[in-house]
């Protein structure tokens, strides 16, 4: 009774607890990988067979295979539960850094990476988060993993060169390894399986009638041009995130010592956290969140070709880092938390998957690109991926306002199982439906009102 009790716009003690518990379990897994990042380029260059391309290529492998498996992960946590992936995910993870870390050359530090991204399991946590929290709530619920995220992405970054001083990078993986294996051990003990069902149980929660994956369904996710915008702006981000981890360290290393980045780090990422806890607060205001979008947008593509004019200063690179990341931490938590907006439940694990594909991919591509860049010049791969950016920033025009999304109820007394499996198929694949549930009198749907009234849904449902 607490529980229904408590404000709206305040978590709830479930919400909290998944979130945190899913957050935290992310975060040593994502440690392990921050660890690797501010060393990883500078040691991957000396190592056996070793280019500029292979370098940024060891960078962005983790990215490709994430892209690839991003969506089947996130369709096999639709079909057979959110739990199954996140375990799984955890183990093929802790297995790829063991593979980096016996690597005896650049090749095999690739496949490593390669066998790290086949644990994709993003797509199912944003859909868990989603699962679990209140549409009020949810870019807040985004932005506390996208905090828990940043103090490991801080700590990864302070705790990487100190390990890799002491004991060499190789161990760097290992210990990333073992942090995988402890977070899985850690999600079964923090996170109960009432918080995250399966299928069948979980419309038994909520009183309807289970509501099966389709392919009509997810074939209308990808007709979504707002949630095409999504896509490609999570690919923008983090191409420029992986390209900018190829390059920087060189930058850095004109000035710092490894031990010394985090006089760099440290500020920059607190300027960050702030922005992302301000950037969240403002996004949940649906009014507000196309708004925080551009302004991050623009930031960000500001602070990288700021790195491309002048990387060759201390001053100038600590600025312009400090621009992206702000930038950075506006945007990333409101897209994953838009992506479950403008999703319906049955799917939401397939449009994550989709949007964490497009995560990945744009990875990869920002790594792979800014080695085959870096010979013309560090300033060449800067430019060219703030381009990218920018041009994002403007396709924002093409977002659809939140507040267009309304909640309609029609009764349906006559309705049995059988029509209402045909009827939804019918639903879920119209442009403007996000979801429809019926309750055994009730059908539920929720969609663009902008796109469609309430008398058509009413006679589509009639004329079924």
């Amino acid at each position: 009774m607490a529980n229904a009790a408590a404000p709206r716009t305040v978590f709830l003690r479930d919400e909290l607890t998944a979130v945190l518990g899913a957050s935290g379990v992310y975060a040593l897994r994502m440690l392990g990988l921050y660890m690797a990042l501010p060393i990883m380029s500078t040691w991957a260059a000396g190592l056996p067979g070793a280019t500029p391309f292979l370098v940024g290529l060891s960078l962005g492998a983790y990215g490709l295979t994430q892209a690839i498996f991003q969506v089947p992960a996130g369709l096999l946590g639709d079909v057979r539960g959110r739990r199954l992936v996140i375990l799984g995910s955890l183990l093929v993870f802790a297995i790829g850094c063991g593979i980096v870390a016996v690597a005896p050359s650049i090749h095999f530090v690739v496949l490593g990476r390669l066998v790290q991204g086949v644990g994709a399991m993003a797509s199912t946590l944003i859909a868990l988060i989603g699962d679990v929290t209140r549409e009020q709530v949810r870019t807040r619920a985004m932005a506390l993993m996208g905090g828990v995220l940043g103090v490991a992405f801080a700590g990864g970054f302070l705790i990487g060169p100190l390990v890799s001083s002491k004991a060499g990078v190789p161990a760097v993986f290992a210990l990333a390894a073992v942090l995988s294996i402890v977070g899985g051990i850690l999600f079964e003990l923090l996170v109960p399986r009432r918080l995250v069902p399966g299928v069948r149980a979980a419309s038994a929660a909520r009183g309807t009638q289970p509501t099966p994956w389709s392919w009509a369904e997810a074939r209308s996710l990808l007709h979504d041009r707002s949630l095409l915008v999504l896509d490609s702006g999570i690919a923008a981000l983090h191409a420029a995130l992986t390209g900018l981890f190829v390059v920087l360290p060189f930058v850095l290393a004109d000035f710092l010592k490894p031990l010394e980045l985090w006089k760099v780090y440290a500020p920059v990422l607190a300027c960050g956290l702030a922005a992302m806890v301000w950037g969240s607060q403002q996004a949940d205001k649906k009014a507000r969140t196309r708004l925080v979008l551009r302004t991050g947008a623009f930031t960000l593509s500001l602070g990288m070709l700021g790195l491309a004019a002048f990387h060759t200063t201390f001053w100038g690179t600590v600025i312009s880092l400090g621009l992206f990341v702000v930038g950075f931490a506006m945007i990333e938590p409101t897209l994953a938390s838009l992506v479950t907006r403008f999703t319906g439940r049955t799917a939401r694990g397939t449009a994550a998957g989709l949007f964490n594909m497009s995560q990945f991919g744009g990875a990869f591509v920002g790594g792979a690109l800014a080695g085959l860049l870096m010979p013309f010049g560090r300033g060449v791969a800067f430019a060219t991926l703030g381009a990218v950016t920018l041009l994002w920033a403007f396709a924002l025009a093409w977002l659809r306002n939140p507040e267009d999304i309304g909640d309609v109820t029609i009764d349906a007394p006559d309705l049995d199982g059988e029509s209402w499996k045909a009827l939804r198929e019918k639903l879920v694949s119209h442009p403007a439906v996000l979801e429809a549930e019926w309750n055994g009198a009730l059908i539920v749907i929720r969609h663009w009102k902008r796109l469609v009234s309430r008398d058509d849904l009413s006679e589509l449902v009639r004329r079924r």
